[in-house]
């Protein structure tokens, strides 16, 4: 009876830390999908309102200007990285309490 209970709680703990990280999961890929999303600030927007992807593919493809799209992408992949490692470093705050 005791390994029957040792084996619940345990399935129990993993069953918690599963659904604590699918939540955080799904605010970090909702947040990594909308970085990523181009083609309708693209259509619908002027360029005053384009998002950092869209400045991206202008510069690399119409203005033919690489060094800056490639300073662009970086910037964008380690801002989005730090973005993603500070939400993880929260949600673990908020599992451990």
């Amino acid at each position: 009876m005791l390994v029957a209970n040792t084996w619940t709680a345990r399935s129990t703990e993993a069953a918690r830390r599963a659904v604590a990280l699918l939540r955080d999961s799904e605010d970090n890929l909702v947040f990594v999908f909308a970085l990523g999303s181009y083609l309708l600030p693209q259509i619908l927007g002027r360029p005053q309102h384009w998002t950092l992807s869209v400045l991206i593919t202008d510069q690399a493809i119409y203005q033919s200007n690489m060094p800056f799209a490639a300073a662009m992408a970086v910037f964008l992949v380690l801002i989005s990285l730090a973005l993603v490692g500070m939400m993880l470093l929260v949600g673990r705050r908020e599992n451990a309490l």
